[in-house]
């Protein structure tokens, strides 16, 4: 935090990723100091790592040709660091829902690999077609178990920017 505001100018909206960089380090605080936390946070994480990158790995791997460019082994290295960047893509908000970021990511990894860019920016798609289906899926189940409307989402947002 003490970083950010040293090497920020005023009116770059340092005091909001100071805000931000601070709210991620007490939570990281909070998870590394007790041993449950940690645990559940960290094997819970790997799951979700392992679907992602097994989801990207099947959708990529059928289409053909797929396996002529890499072993199984060295494809999944490929689709781990394809993953890896596309998320990190998704960090910024540039598009709603990081259509286009991610699946330029996911492209421009599997083109360096050597799979052609029109398989690759296809694969991608379809990953973050199911990705972002399954997220409003279970979206959807958990707004309805706990009687939330959609709308309701959109008046908590609108408060909190406030």
């Amino acid at each position: 935090e003490r970083i950010i505001l040293k090497v920020s100018k005023p009116g770059d909206h340092a005091e909001w990723v100071a805000g931000i960089a601070r709210k991620f380090v007490d939570e990281i605080y909070t998870i590394s100091s007790s041993p449950r936390d940690f645990i559940i946070v960290f094997f819970s994480s790997l799951m979700v790592w392992i679907v992602d990158i097994l989801t990207c790995y099947t959708v990529l791997t059928a289409f053909p040709f797929v396996h002529n460019a890499a072993s199984p082994i060295t494809l999944t290295a490929i689709v781990f660091m394809a993953v890896a960047v596309g998320n990190l893509a998704k960090m910024f908000p540039i598009t709603p829902g990081a259509i286009g970021t991610y699946e330029g990511a996911l492209t421009v990894v599997f083109k360096i690999a050597g799979i052609a860019g029109s398989v690759g920016a296809a694969a991608a798609v379809i990953d973050h077609i199911i990705k972002n289906s399954v997220t409003l899926v279970f979206g959807a189940l958990y707004l309805a178990h706990f009687n939330i409307k959609w709308h309701e989402l959109v008046d908590i947002k609108g408060k909190n920017e406030k």
